[in-house]
């Protein structure tokens, strides 16, 4: 799993734009980290979508969009893993 995890994370850094991807696990610990994403923002995104799910229960979470001034952070609940991604806007 750590090579295909190696795989998604370097596809998505090499997309126009991103300034860094993290992934965690259902406990959320960083299980792979590339730029401006740090192992330390793992927790606080997977708590992210579980607070964000709670305000709506009766529909799927897709997606957690924080928006700043020259960049988003986009966050992801796949499965047991919350995928980070940071873009440039």
């Amino acid at each position: 799993m750590e090579k295909q995890l190696e795989a998604v994370i370097a596809n998505a850094m090499n997309q126009n734009g991103t300034k860094g991807v993290v992934c965690a696990d259902e406990q959320g610990l960083a299980l792979i980290h590339k730029g401006t994403l740090e192992a330390k923002s793992a927790a606080a995104l997977k708590q992210l979508t579980t607070i964000a799910a709670e305000m709506d229960p009766h529909n799927k979470l897709e997606a957690v969009s924080l928006h700043f001034n020259k960049s988003t952070l986009t966050v992801h609940q796949k499965g047991p893993l919350t995928v980070g991604v940071h873009k440039s806007t």
